[in-house]
Formats: structure tokens, C-alpha cells, sequence
């Protein structure tokens, strides 16, 4: 999207390629092209190199007959990914206004933990959609989240094609034993969902509405046994302690995340061996620091602050892999990551590191390769006017950008090196 004063003269560099709108590079559309000499993410920094488009992927070689883009100027780095996001559900109708808000600040793909099932299914993917890695609905204990919350959207209008009395099996699915866990998990795997989420908040009270320890067990061991990765809610650190244990795909909030309730810190704090647990076990974990942010303020936020940045130094020293999502309907990734940047326990890099091949990974698992610019990966990336080490808010602002060898932008910057087939 151009908004920058410079990407106007950014645009004339480049007025070889501006010849047709946006618009008729959509359905069909196809890139094949070299930009040459431009500034390309690594992972570590940015380093001056070619990146060739071949269709979907990245290749190692010019495409014989393509076009050369001179492109010292572009700033290229992988599609955000939203990892914590309720914002695009599959109610959303093609054309949503929040699916253009994501793909115009170059975040392409996310992560929706717990997500209605529509009677067809998930919506196809389109040019002007960010592609959304969906769960299904939650597994919980008999009225336990997400039942409340989304009986109330209902109730508020949010939702208006489903009624309260059809959330069950498509909002959520409640097990009181542990096969009713599994059967839950079977239900969610015939849906054709590649992750499930799972609520695990003080599992060990009596009182909990949440799963307990022998239903969360059967239902992370169902959910592996079926080729599912779990997601997993957590609230108090003995709650992500066994999710690590049980080397979960990840937990989608830190304890924490909302700040500690008073007298009562202790139980939200992580311990260097539940980090190095994680770790370990390969578990992701997506922090959602914007809760806390959105519904605290004076000494509260300051309290949640503190605890916060205390696991998530741990979190960090252990080496697991830490992902971008804010879990609030008027934020996303991009807000999320100015909160982890002021907190100063991560550099450029790492940030960019979180907010794309991490948040890959975490959405879509390992066996995708996707979040890198690389040959043999999917060819997405976004181009920034410069660098966002130097200038973070260039972040919010790429000039343009392809999803898997189709043009994303609004502007006009690569639409003829995509050619319609």
C-alpha cells in the first residue's frame, strides 16, 4: 500500500511495471520475475542480494525470459503472521473490511484459535482474503470459555447467522470424561482443521470448568494420534507446565497475560525449567501482552508489565519460539509487536523473526515452507521503503507484495511482472 511521501518516487523507479491497476491482477494472476540488489531479510538483518519468483516459489535462478527489477531501494522481508486472532473468522464474506485492514499493513496469513464452523466449511481463499489457519471450536468442561463469550456475541448481534442454540459442536464442543474429550477431537479432525484448541485454566481446582488433567491428556493424545496440533489456552503457570510436558504444538497466551491478581503473582511466574521444558519439547508460545495493555492501567498495568516481561525473558534465554498475536478485536500482530519492542527484551531481528518465520511455523506447523525468502519456499513476501531497524513504523507501510506467487498490493509497484494466465 503506498502511503509513504517517497514511495511516489519509488513508484516512477519502477514505472516499467505500473501499467495496469491492482484490480485485474487478481483471480489469475502469476509472477515471474528478479528483483535485483534488494535488501533482503535473512533472519539476521538485511543483506543486498537477487530474489527470483518463479510462480509460487522462490528459485535459485533468474526465470529465462522474465523481467529484472532493479530494486536496491526495496526493504523485502516475509508476510506477517497474526498468531492469536479473532478478528477474521469464517463468517467473514469475501470483501470484509478486516481482511483488507490485514493484508494492507503485510499481514497475510494468521492464526484464528477457535473459530466457528460454518455448514460448508472454511471460505476459499482469495487475493483479497489473508489466509487464516482455522481450529474449530475450543475444547472445554461443561460450561466452561469459550461457552459464555460466545453466547454473549450472539446475544450483542456480533454473530447473526448462527443462533445461540447451534454454538454447541461449532463454537465449542464441552467433555465431562475424558472419551468425551476424544470423541471431541474426532469430531473437530472431520471438520478437515489441522490444529485444535484446547482451555486448561487452574486444571487442578475442583472446582475448574476448564478440562481437567485426565481429559486434557486424552485429548492432546487423540489429537496427535490424528495428525492435530494443539493449541492450548493457559492461565496459571501450572496450566502451561503441563502442556509443555505433553509437548504441545503451543500455548496461545502466557500466564500472565492479563496480569496477576493480587496476593497471587507466584502462580502466573514461569521457572527456568518449565522454559527449558518448552523448549525441550518444541512448544511455541504466543504471549497475547496487548490483554493486559487494553484493560489495565497505573499500578495494574505496571504489575502485569513486570510479570509479563519476567516470563518472557525466560521464555527467551530457553530459545522457544515466541509468535505475534494480540487476541483483541481492535489490535493485531503489529500492535502486539510495538509492546514486546518497548519492553526492550528483543532486538530488530528477533521481532521480525517472531512476527514471520516463528509465526509461520506456529500457524501452519513445520512441514510448510513458508516465512523464509529462500529458494524452494513459497514465494510471499512484503517490500518496505526502508529499513525497520532504523525506521519501525515502516512496518505498517509495505509498497507492495506477493502471497505464494500472487500480487497482494494495492498499489501498482509489481502488478505487470505478474502476468494473468
Amino acid at each position: 500500500m503506498i502511503k509513504h511521501p517517497l514511495s511516489f518516487a519509488l513508484v516512477a523507479a519502477t514505472a516499467a511495471l505500473a501499467g495496469c491497476p491492482a484490480a485485474q491482477a487478481q483471480e489469475a494472476a502469476t509472477c515471474r520475475f528478479t528483483l535485483e540488489g534488494a535488501n533482503v531479510f535473512t533472519g539476521a538483518g538485511f543483506e543486498q542480494r537477487d530474489v527470483s519468483v518463479n510462480g509460487a516459489m522462490f528459485v535459485a535462478d533468474h526465470p529465462e525470459g522474465a523481467p529484472r527489477i532493479p530494486a536496491s531501494w526495496m526493504y523485502v522481508m516475509p508476510p506477517i503472521v497474526d498468531v492469536h486472532t479473532h478478528t477474521l473468522d469464517q463468517v467473514s464474506k469475501p470483501g470484509n473490511s478486516a481482511h483488507r485492514d490485514f493484508l494492507d499493513r503485510g499481514i497475510y496469513f494468521a492464526l484464528n484459535p477457535n473459530s466457528i464452523l460454518l455448514e460448508d466449511g472454511a471460505l476459499p481463499l482469495a487475493p483479497d482474503q489473508v489466509e487464516v489457519a482455522f481450529t474449530g471450536g475450543g475444547i472445554t468442561g461443561p460450561g466452561g470459555h469459550p461457552r459464555p463469550l460466545y453466547e454473549g456475541l450472539v446475544r450483542a448481534g456480533i454473530y447473526r447467522d448462527i443462533a445461540i442454540e447451534e454454538l454447541p459442536g461449532r463454537a465449542y464442543h464441552e467433555a465431562a470424561t475424558p472419551e468425551e474429550a476424544r470423541e471431541a477431537v474426532r469430531q473437530v479432525a472431520a471438520t478437515g482443521v489441522k490444529a485444535v484448541k484446547m482451555m486448561l485454566y487452574d486444571h487442578t481446582s475442583p472446582g475448574t470448568d476448564s478440562l481437567d488433567e485426565a481429559r486434557f491428556r486424552a485429548a492432546v493424545d487423540e489429537a496427535k494420534t490424528l495428525g492435530l496440533r494443539p493449541m492450548i489456552h493457559v492461565e496459571y503457570a501450572h496450566d502451561a507446565r503441563l502442556a509443555f510436558e505433553l509437548g504441545v504444538a503451543a500455548i496461545v497466551h502466557m500466564p500472565g497475560h492479563s496480569g496477576p491478581r493480587r496476593g497471587k503473582e507466584e502462580l502466573y511466574r514461569l521457572t527456568p525449567q518449565d522454559a527449558a521444558l518448552a523448549a525441550k519439547n518444541n512448544v511455541a508460545v504466543v504471549p497475547t501482552l496487548a490483554i493486559a495493555f487494553n484493560s489495565a492501567s497505573g499500578d495494574a498495568l505496571l504489575q502485569a508489565q513486570e510479570l509479563q516481561a519476567y516470563n518472557l525473558k525466560l521464555l527467551r534465554e530457553a530459545g522457544v519460539t515466541i509468535g505475534a498475536g494480540s487476541d483483541r478485536y481492535s489490535a493485531d500482530a503489529l500492535d502486539e509487536l510495538d509492546l514486546m519492542r518497548v519492553s526492550g527484551i528483543f532486538d530488530g531481528p528477533e521481532l521480525l523473526r517472531i512476527a514471520t518465520e516463528n509465526g509461520f511455523r506456529i500457524a501452519f506447523g513445520e512441514d510448510r515452507k513458508g516465512g523464509k525468502i529462500a529458494p524452494g519456499y513459497e514465494a510471499s513476501f512484503i517490500a518496505l521503503y526502508s529499513d525497520p531497524g532504523r525506521d519501525w513504523y515502516s512496518l505498517r507501510n509495505p509498497i507492495a507484495g506477493i502471497r505464494g506467487g500472487v500480487p497482494i498490493e494495492t498499489g501498482r509497484v509489481l502488478i505487470e511482472a505478474c502476468a494473468a494466465d
